[in-house]
């Protein structure tokens, strides 16, 4: 007779809580909800057990932007850009966000985001450094006026790395998920936890560990272009590439999934809704 036993914690639970299991905290910089009524969007990545978070430097000022819109998780848990003049302004020191071009990077960028109309141009969704122009230095996640999504690496000398995806992901009246990933070689998109949406593509490893040219921005460029008009809620940012199994918790069938501190779960637990509902997590 062979028998297994499992050595680990039993954990009961809702199977959204379970869901989290599968998200590590590890390397989380910055987890913007967008839940607040007012005032500064804080950065909870400390608050759900990040040990390397930028903190409370990388809150977001808002400027023109409206707090409490409907997000994924409801009224109240999104931010709504203009398209005009609104943008949320992140950190205190533009050498904050310098993982995300530095030699060697490798980063995710996770929101959910409605993009009511095409943008004229650029739309920006997180960008430090304008990245106008080769000579810049910094990082962008961009809308594109095509409506598909670029993202542009400066060393302040070269564009290391310029990719634009070939899917139009704009205007939309619903939220969807997107997934940003980049291992210093390949940068993907996956929206909606799917795979028919990503598009890869290489770049020269040629970054710098300078300042990027301005702080962080998230639906504009700057003070004075590249506006986003719609929601974003759920924006994080990852000194690491999330795995596949993440996104697809993150993303949960399209009800979306918080990041919350890590549950004491090891190999061989089980975690469970009801006795006869159980299922075991890694």
């Amino acid at each position: 007779i062979i028998m297994e036993f499992l050595a680990g914690n039993r954990i009961r639970g809702l199977s959204s809580e379970k869901d989290t299991v599968l998200i590590s905290v590890t390397d989380l910089k910055s987890y913007w909800k967008f839940n607040e009524t007012s005032g500064d969007i804080i950065n909870q990545a400390t608050s759900v057990g990040s040990t390397v978070s930028l903190g409370t430097g990388a809150d977001l000022q808002v400027t023109g932007a409206t707090h409490g819109a409907t997000g994924i998780f409801g009224s109240g848990t999104a931010m709504t850009f203009d398209g005009t003049n609104d943008y949320c302004k992140a950190g205190t020191s533009v050498s904050q966000f310098n993982f995300l071009h530095k030699v060697n990077s490798t980063w995710s960028i996770c929101f959910w985001a409605k993009g009511r109309i095409l943008p004229v141009n650029d739309s920006g969704i997180f960008v430090t450094g304008r990245v106008a122009t080769d000579n810049d230095i910094g990082h962008k996640t961009t809308f594109q006026n095509n409506a598909n999504i670029r993202n542009v690496q400066a060393n302040g000398s070269t564009a290391i790395f310029d990719k634009t995806t070939t899917n139009s992901y704009m205007p939309d009246t619903n939220f969807h998920f997107y997934a940003c990933r980049f291992d210093y070689t390949t940068f993907e998109i996956t929206r909606d936890g799917g795979t028919t949406n990503s598009q890869t593509g290489s770049r020269s490893n040629a970054g710098t560990a300078s300042n990027a040219m301005q702080a962080a921005f998230i639906g504009a460029w700057g003070t004075g272009s590249g506006f986003f008009d719609g929601e974003i809620c759920e924006l994080s940012i990852w000194d690491r590439v999330l795995t596949d199994a993440e996104v697809t918790s993150l993303y949960n069938s399209g009800s979306g999934a918080s990041i919350s501190s890590p549950i004491n779960a090891v190999d061989g637990s089980i975690f469970y809704e009801t006795d006869t509902n159980k299922s075991y997590v890694l």
